[in-house]
């Protein structure tokens, strides 16, 4: 008796335990010279995220089998995979045709001082950026 009510109890936690596991999906984001740190790698079907780490891994919790995950990073091509739910998804962007570069701007408003980041396309002329 004391044996099926263990088994039972067993059982049940068993169940309770899977209803509330979790998919993650694993790998690790580079380019061609290695690692890419913060990419966003994103479950379009859901919209949970994550970034990759200083070693280019990520772990993406809550991915279901057959959703589409987008891997996006600035100056690189965004890349789109469905995730078959079991293996892990090494990904190696691309650079993107247009470079981007990021240039420092400051502008003095009143007594008020915003920095922002201009993004300008390569070969834009430094004297473009006199303009804004």
């Amino acid at each position: 008796m004391k044996k099926s009510i263990l088994s039972l109890l067993l059982a049940c936690f068993l169940q309770i335990n899977l209803a509330f596991a979790q998919n993650v999906m694993k790998g690790v984001v580079s380019d061609a010279n290695g690692p890419l740190v913060g990419v966003v790698i994103h479950d379009k079907d859901n919209a949970k995220g994550t970034t990759s780490d200083m070693s280019g891994k990520y772990a993406l919790n809550g991915a279901e089998s057959g959703h589409t995950i987008e891997f996006r990073y600035l100056g690189y091509v965004t890349e789109t995979v469905v995730w078959d739910g079991k293996s892990a998804v090494n990904m190696k962007l691309k650079e993107d045709a247009v470079r981007v570069e990021l240039h420092g701007v400051s502008h003095n408003v009143g007594n008020f001082v915003i920095s922002s980041v201009v993004q300008t396309l390569h070969g834009m002329q430094d004297t473009s950026l006199n303009r804004l």
